[in-house]
């Protein structure tokens, strides 16, 4: 009988431990959803919410599982160890960039990827967990992909809010590079379910049927960055999983995706700045049909073949064979290389880069399928050299963490509004110097070599997709601001964890004492986004009541989101201009004044202080040129500085009569 119970003890079960840890296991994909719908966890709100929740349930763990640290291993250590040295820099920057609301806000992000690394590396070691893992990740990544495609499709029956550059699909994410990283890491976890024979046959066909509606939703995004990583880590996975089950799943997914691709493209009335008309109300029915009946048949076909997974699989190459695959394979290489000078593939490389280099804006609202194929740098290179210009200044520590934006608005040479450096490369030089770089290489490349190694010890295809998906988040993460959107970043944490965790499982069960320090560090890491998620909640609703002309509102809710975080400027520029609506100049501009402190090189809050001081009659024009010189290409900014020439009250209270009031 002891036998018995120890063998059932022993046989794998579909969940590693049970439900309580395969709804863990769904954590990163549910946080995903999340915040793919909270504008992809850019805004600070979302994010604190995100970090307060993984803490609550890493106390969780902590207090009543039975082993809480059965996963913890030197490479955990130093990988959280580096992420924690980042977030410490982080909330210092305060220090030098007299700014604590950017600090606080960029500190509560990554709180929320160390949180969630520790949280998985504390799980004890196994590829069962990670396979569950990436199934989670893969039908949230698909989900939220396939969404997004319908309600571009469908605008009719999912209509939504339009944002900026309209003709690119960008919900919900609020950004179309982002969701097009979404879909690329979809694609990647779509292809490794499709493929490898180590997954349930049920998962291989449901990876089959994802792949057509998200590549339709790539197409849509229009993102360059996005479909060259694609391009680039699709086949990282195949080579390096080489999965038995990869033919069946090309030869349903190539023709399948392929064609889903040509007829997006072709639907030229959904690319367009209002793809609500008739036309693209049609087009789009028409496409959704097409699309969501290839992905049917994909999954049909993927059905049918599933038998020949089973004979490959049993299939074996000789010696003989093996020498014959690499005669082939080098013969490849030679006659790729032929062609490869035969149609001059350098010079037209290096033509290409000089486009590159030489490039502007790419984008055309009214051809934005013709980006496709323009090599420009869209001002990737403008952005990087202001930010590679402040790290000149103070290399060691940057500019403070979340600065950019105001290194931008005062250094820029073209009228585009930008808060972050499009590369978390470059923008980490920036604001938090060779420091902050440092941290951020090493915890990414601990993580991707956990991947690497993982995949190399158990030859389990789920490593090498979290490699493929690893290696294109970090290509992506140098050309775009991916850090500052957990929708798409946090998932790399979780996995990493995972994978760095011990490979063998750390018995007993820790003191109590142990268990209560842990358990109370954690509340103390909790108490920051807590306080940010309240201040954003209360911030949000002031800023709606004073867009809707409700100055007690506004103001109310602006006090209550000072009593949470009152390091942020945003509520006392809200109280500013309402008092000055009201007529209590004073309080106007003390509030503006206090606003101005909290963000020195925030140029609208100057601005703001010289709207509410023209407003009193007091001399405004110290404020106005400070606003210029922080922006000086901003239209309000070069506005208010000749508004507010005058030299006496009367005429600074005339000159703000018209003036614009910049609340975000």
């Amino acid at each position: 009988m002891a036998d018995l119970l120890h063998a059932a003890r022993k046989r794998p079960s579909a969940l590693p431990a049970g439900l309580p840890e395969g709804l863990l296991l769904a954590l990163p994909g549910l946080a995903t959803v999340y915040l793919s719908f909270q504008g992809g966890g850019f805004f600070a709100g979302a994010p604190a919410v995100a970090a307060a929740a993984v803490a609550l349930v890493l106390l969780l763990r902590t207090t009543l599982s039975e082993r809480p640290f059965a996963g913890l291993s030197p490479g955990l250590f130093a990988a959280s160890g580096t992420l924690a040295v980042l977030a410490v820099w982080t909330l210092g920057s305060a220090l030098w960039s007299d700014s604590p609301s950017r600090a606080l806000v960029e500190t509560d992000r990554v709180l929320l990827y160390l949180l969630m690394l520790v949280l998985f590396g504390s799980l004890a070691p196994g590829k069962r967990r990670a396979a569950w893992l990436v199934r989670g990740l893969a039908v949230c990544f698909g989900g939220v992909a396939i969404v997004a495609f319908l309600t571009r499709a469908l605008p009719d029956v999912l209509p939504v809010a339009e944002n900026l550059q309209n003709e690119r699909l960008s919900f919900p994410l609020s950004y179309w590079n982002a969701l097009g990283l979404l879909a690329t890491l979809s694609m990647i976890l779509s292809l490794h379910l499709a493929s490898s024979d180590q997954e349930p046959r049920g998962w291989r066909v449901l990876g089959a049927a994802m792949l057509p509606p998200v590549a339709a939703t790539l197409v849509l995004t229009f993102s360059r960055g996005a479909i060259a990583v694609a391009v680039v880590a699709l086949p990282i996975y195949l080579i390096a999983a080489r999965p038995r089950g990869a033919i069946a799943a090309l030869l349903t997914a190539i023709p399948t995706t392929a064609i889903a691709v040509v007829l997006t493209l072709d639907a030229d009335a959904l690319a367009q700045v209002d793809p609500t008309t008739d036309a693209a109300v049609a087009q789009g029915g028409d496409l959704a049909l097409a699309v969501l009946g290839l992905a049917l048949v994909a999954a049909v076909a993927r059905a049918l073949l599933l038998p020949l997974d089973r004979r490959i699989a049993k299939a074996t190459i000789g010696a003989a064979g093996r020498r014959a695959v690499l005669g082939l394979v080098a013969v490849g290489m030679v006659l790729a290389v032929v062609a490869a000078v035969a149609l001059d593939v350098p010079g037209y490389a290096g033509r290409q880069f000089d486009r590159f280099v030489e490039g502007a804006s790419v984008d055309r609202p009214d051809q934005p399928r013709d980006r496709l194929f323009d090599p420009g740098n869209n001002g990737r290179l403008d952005q990087w050299q202001v930010a590679l210009d402040s790290f000149s200044r103070e290399p060691l520590h940057g500019t403070g963490a979340g600065t950019y934006g105001t290194e931008w608005a005062r250094e820029r040479e073209i009228p585009l509004k930008v808060e972050d450096a499009h590369s978390l490369y470059i923008e980490m030089l920036a604001e938090l110097g060779i420091v902050g770089l440092l941290a951020v290489v090493i915890t990414v490349g601990l993580i991707l070599g956990a991947f690497a190694l993982r995949l190399r010890q158990t030859r389990s295809h789920v490593y090498a997709a979290l490699l493929a998906a690893g290696v294109a988040w970090a290509m992506h993460a140098g050309i775009d601001w991916d850090w500052e959107m957990p929708a798409v970043t946090l998932w790399l944490f979780a996995a990493g964890g995972l994978a760095l965790a011990g490979r063998r499982e750390r018995t007993g069960s820790p003191p109590r004492l142990l268990r209560v320090i842990v358990g109370v560090g954690l509340c103390v890491l909790a108490v920051s986004p807590v306080l940010m998620a309240i201040s954003q909640g209360h911030l949000n609703t002031a800023v709606d009541q004073f867009r809707d002309r409700n100055c007690a509102g506004a103001i109310d809710s602006a006090l209550a989101s000072l009593e949470a975080v009152g390091a942020r400027p945003q509520p006392f520029e809200i109280l500013g201009y309402c008092d000055a609506a009201l007529g209590q100049d004073e309080l106007a501009i003390d509030a503006m004044q206090s606003a101005v402190d909290r963000d020195p090189q925030n140029w609208e809050l100057h601005y703001g202080l010289a709207v509410v001081r023209a407003v009193a009659g007091r001399d405004p024009r110290r404020a106005a040129l400070a606003a210029r010189r922080l922006n000086p290409l901003s239209t309000a900014a070069r506005r208010a500085e000749r508004r507010f020439r005058g030299t006496t009250p009367a005429q600074w209270r005339r000159g703000a009569r018209g003036a614009a009031i910049l609340v975000d």
